[in-house]
């Protein structure tokens, strides 16, 4: 199975533009991941209609901004008849997609997303999102595959020309992956392309974003691919594609480069795990629970626990803490979405009620699940 990632910065600019990225996946790709495809319903339902005449599937996400056009959006396509695709949730916002890919006895739980390219607070409530979904799965419905268009980078060799690192909220996506027991499909695959030399000598096959500003070349590694490591050994290759063109007079510029992973279904199954359970790092921020580990550590120190028996007291009592407080985390995540929109400038009335629809529908499912 070849699955294709692509950041394609809209599709439908014109018809020359979708035909030539179609014709470029059908040479390169069993299953694709796109990001930023800026289509509308419309738009989708003419390619679906496409697709499924050719005997593809596929799944998109649409969403309007502020000004009434499409933006965003995120699609994945199955260009080969026996990869079945399964819905399971759509982020009307348009910057995920939660959904299961099937060849034969080969099934990947699998999320693509497009993080906020601008506004450090509006990608951290993003990230949050993201880490209370992959936090409320049950472990057999842990992700395989989380992939997509991160725009940040958890290591500064993943940024090349730029004047700051470009790690912003790392820390949170750490602990996705982390928490979701991932790797990062490429370095699995690259470790000596990952050498200095390789990468200022050869940027276009590490880096999957590039731009030029004041004739000066910059290039990150925002496009990337992790997956459980229960599948380590089923990936065979990894490797930065070049862009397609139009040719010599019509040459077609793509800022991001599409990435391929070459994954042997030959397991018959995949095992969910590892059996542990994961702690969110930013609970550590929160005074109360600060003022109540220090207790803690003050009371096994009195009582002179031994090192494994205080580790276990201290971790069961924040699984505990994180597991009441995780319906207040949504409800603060949706309340300080719907705070940024109101405070954003040009912001129409039916996108803010769209967002306080969000909060109010997130107050009534924490009031449903406290009374259960």
């Amino acid at each position: 199975m070849r699955i294709v990632l692509w950041m394609v910065s809209g599709l439908v600019s014109d018809g020359e533009k979708w035909k030539l990225v179609l014709d470029f996946l059908k040479r390169t790709a069993d299953l694709v991941f796109l990001t930023e495809t800026h289509c509308g319903p419309d738009t989708v339902e003419k390619l679906i209609y496409q697709l499924q005449s050719s005997g593809y599937s596929s799944i998109w996400t649409t969403y309007k901004n502020i000004n009434g056009e499409n933006s965003r959006g995120v699609a994945v396509l199955s260009l080969k008849r026996d990869i079945a695709l399964e819905t399971h949730a759509v982020d009307p916002e348009g910057r995920w997609l939660d959904f299961s890919v099937q060849e034969a006895n080969f099934k990947l739980r699998s999320l693509l997303l497009y993080a906020p390219c601008s506004g450090i607070e509006s990608r951290r409530l993003f990230y949050e999102e993201i880490a209370l979904k992959t936090q409320s799965l049950a472990l057999e419905d842990q992700y395989d595959i989380i992939a997509g268009d991160f725009n940040n980078v958890l290591r500064p060799e993943d940024s090349y020309g730029f004047k700051g690192p470009g790690t912003h909220c790392a820390a949170l996506l750490e602990d996705i992956i982390d928490g979701s027991s991932l790797v990062d499909a490429w370095l699995l695959n690259n470790w000596a392309g990952n050498s200095e030399e390789a990468r200022i000598s050869r940027p276009s096959t590490f880096y999957t974003y590039k731009s030029i500003k004041k004739h000066v070349h910059q290039y990150r590694r925002l496009d990337r691919m992790y997956i459980s490591k229960n599948l380590m050994w089923n990936v065979k290759n990894m490797q930065v594609l070049p862009c397609p063109t139009r040719g010599e007079e019509k040459k077609l510029e793509w800022d991001h480069f599409p990435v391929a992973c070459l994954l042997d279904p030959s397991s018959s199954s995949l095992p969910k795990g590892p059996g542990y359970r994961r702690m969110n790092p930013a609970l550590l921020e929160r005074p109360d629970l600060v003022r109540d580990v220090k207790i803690i550590l003050e009371t096994s120190q009195r009582l002179q626990l031994r090192w494994h028996e205080f580790k276990d007291v201290l971790m069961e009592f924040i699984f505990k803490y994180q597991e009441e407080n995780k319906r207040v985390d949504r409800v603060d995540v949706a309340w300080r979405e719907f705070l940024l929109v109101r405070d954003s400038e040009g912001v129409t009335d039916e996108i803010l009620q769209f967002y306080e629809q969000k909060w109010m529908k997130t107050l009534e499912k924490d009031a449903e699940m406290k009374k259960a």
